[in-house]
């Protein structure tokens, strides 16, 4: 439960844009999954946690982040938390100037994308690989 309502209020901050709250609490979120060993929700406060990196410009936590969530998605076989994970991933690299690195990710999550048939996240990808 603590794991669920730091993420949530990790995720308001995030729409209001206080990354540093938001951060905290995703923070707190990630401690209290590792503690539960709980993947699924590890993965998805990771996620959360990589996006704002993402926002506060910290782009080698970002890649450090998004790499562990799709460690762990790739074991737990949770596709939806793969693809965001490497969607966020790529844009990363891309932001960064690191051209050569986002292909190969946002690929990957075009076609687990288009396997959900879930095409909004199917344009995010086509978008970042245009």
């Amino acid at each position: 439960m603590l794991i669920q309502i730091n993420q949530n209020l990790g995720n308001i901050y995030t729409d209001l844009r206080q990354y540093e709250n938001a951060l905290n609490r995703l923070t707190k979120a990630v401690a209290y999954a590792r503690t539960s060993n709980n993947s699924i929700l590890l993965a998805q406060a990771l996620l959360n946690q990589g996006v704002v990196y993402n926002y506060l410009r910290q782009f080698d936590q970002a890649i450090e982040t998004l790499s562990e969530v799709q460690k762990i998605s790739e074991a737990t076989g949770d596709d939806f938390t793969l693809a965001h994970a490497l969607l966020s991933k790529g844009y990363t690299y891309v932001v960064t100037g690191q051209l050569n690195k986002p292909k190969a990710d946002l690929l990957k999550a075009l076609a687990i994308s288009r396997k959900m048939g879930v095409q909004e996240l199917e344009i995010s990808v086509l978008q970042n690989l245009a």
